[in-house]
């Protein structure tokens, strides 16, 4: 049974010679019989029946090509079953009618006819000639490396990097047996093969960019950014909107610092696909190199792109802190008004807003973490915004209530024990702020003024020696450009002070 295939530079099929001819011919002579003119008249009544049966099955096998072209794969597939009706192994239209499958997903039914047609490949090699015949070798790496996929596809990683080996050693340079053997091979981590076989093809000669991507990535998993950057970088000349080589160069890139040549990457990509995660990746990026302006531009962008509401408001939130990062506080009360008015039953959107609100406008701030509070009640982080905004309004006692709950839920809060000490102080109940300036003190030596207003606390107890270790201390820890009236002012306090001590005035220490 002799096989002769023809393969077209689109890598199709046409105008076969199709297997199965030589067996066909099954009117031949038995050596050494005399021929008739009948048997003469038959035999070529058969040559011609088998010439025109030929030709209906190349005719149908172009039809199945046409159809296939098209995309009409289901005509295809008919054109091509009628092809093989004629001859059944008529290898291209075996190939052919499994790729149409393979299109399909129709796994199974593909599978079965690649598999024949590597059963018909031991006897197309049997022929030297055939064997080394570049055209015949390509088309079998096809075929192994359609039934890779397929395996692939199916689970069977075994079978599938079998065949993909296959037809990388019938063709080094065929890009998709390649990339899948590496896939597969990068899957169970295997990477310095992975890198040999990509490397391989390269030097085969096969210069896709895919290749080179793929390579980029697995020598960032073997730890050689350089040369990671370098293979991305070969990619991106041969393909410049590579759309995974710049990806995987713009994270490379900005895991090194270079920020700019990331943004760079990205401003490519986005210009291609100006889609919302582009953008918040640029603007993660400018956030990174403190390009607020850019950064903002970009948050706004990808807030606009959004169809997710969730999202949205996320977005949102962060073009405020930008803004405010900008020094552009105006334009971020503005967009918390917004969203607020946007989302009047959202908690942290209420929250937030108070917060931009506190110096501004406490009252209104006040309010704002008053309705966050009622749709979340138990939020330590809007009690404490609340109790802020009060103790600027002076509403101390209101404060010291809305601070006491919270410190039940939250008693190593220092905002908490802050605000109390505060509102404390400004009622003049001297002790009770004087227990949360101690408890302050105590976990957060580092806030210096809380020394002084300790001090004060135990002067005006008239525990004397107990406000002058405060005062002491304040002095010890603050800095004169910070708290120079407050340094004046204990400076002023501590001889007399010291009298009061000597002579025994004042609560002694218990």
């Amino acid at each position: 049974m002799a096989i002769v295939l023809c393969l077209t530079s689109m890598g199709g099929l046409a105008n076969p010679i199709p297997v199965g001819l030589a067996s066909a011919r099954r009117g031949a002579l038995i050596p050494g019989q005399q021929e008739t003119s009948t048997s003469q008249r038959e035999r070529r009544s058969r040559a011609q029946a088998i010439e025109e049966a030929r030709e209906q099955a190349i005719a149908a096998f172009e039809a199945g090509q046409r159809a296939h072209q098209r995309g009409a794969l289901t005509e295809a597939i008919e054109h091509y079953d009628a092809a093989l009706k004629i001859i059944p192994d008529f290898p291209e239209a075996l190939y052919q009618r499994g790729m149409a499958r393979l299109a399909l997903k129709q796994w199974d039914a593909a599978r079965d006819d690649l598999l024949r047609l590597v059963q018909l490949e031991s006897e197309a090699f049997a022929s030297e000639e055939t064997a080394q015949d570049p055209q015949v070798r390509s088309f079998f790496a096809r075929v192994h490396s359609a039934l890779g996929d397929i395996f692939s596809q199916q689970g069977d990683r075994i079978k599938a990097e079998h065949h993909y080996r296959q037809a990388i050693k019938l063709d080094p340079r065929l890009l998709r047996a390649t990339t899948g053997l590496a896939t597969l091979l990068i899957e169970r981590r295997a990477f310095s093969e992975a890198a040999e076989h990509l490397r391989a093809a390269i030097d085969a000669g096969a210069t896709a960019a895919d290749l080179y991507a793929l390579l980029g990535y697995v020598y960032e998993q073997l730890h050689r950014s350089d040369e990671a950057e370098k293979s991305y970088s070969r990619a991106i000349e041969l393909e410049p909107h590579h759309r995974l080589a710049r990806e995987r160069r713009s994270r490379l890139r900005a895991a090194e610092q270079n920020i700019r040549g990331a943004i760079d990457d990205l401003l490519v990509l986005y210009q291609q696909e100006p889609s919302a995660a582009r953008a918040q990746e640029l603007a993660a990026l400018y956030e990174r190199a403190r390009q607020w302006d850019e950064a903002i531009d970009f948050y706004r962008k990808a807030a606009e792109a959004s169809s997710d509401a969730e999202q949205i408001k996320r977005l949102r939130l962060k073009l405020i802190d930008l803004l405010v990062s900008a020094d552009r506080s105006d334009e971020a009360l503005a967009e918390a008004r917004q969203l607020a008015q946007a989302h009047p039953d959202d908690a942290h959107v209420l929250a937030y807003l108070g917060h931009l609100l506190l110096d501004r406008d406490p009252a209104q701030a006040a309010r704002a973490y008053a309705r966050a509070l009622t749709l979340d009640r138990d939020n330590v982080d809007y009690q404490i915004g609340l109790s802020a905004a009060l103790i600027k309004l002076k509403r101390f006692k209101e404060a010291v209530a809305v601070s006491l709950d919270a410190l039940n839920r939250a008693p190593d809060n220092y905002y908490v024990h802050s605000n109390l000490a505060t509102a404390y102080f400004e009622l003049q109940d001297f002790a009770h702020a004087a227990e949360h300036f101690q408890w302050i003190t105590a976990h957060r030596p580092t806030a210096v003024v809380a020394y002084y207003f300790l001090g004060i606390c135990y002067d005006k107890l008239m525990e004397y020696e107990s406000a002058l270790e405060a005062y002491q201390r304040f002095l010890e820890r603050a800095d004169a450009r910070q708290y120079r009236m407050e340094m004046d002012n204990v400076r002023f306090r501590l001889p007399g002070l010291r009298r009061a001590i000597e002579k025994g005035r004042g609560r002694r220490r218990k």
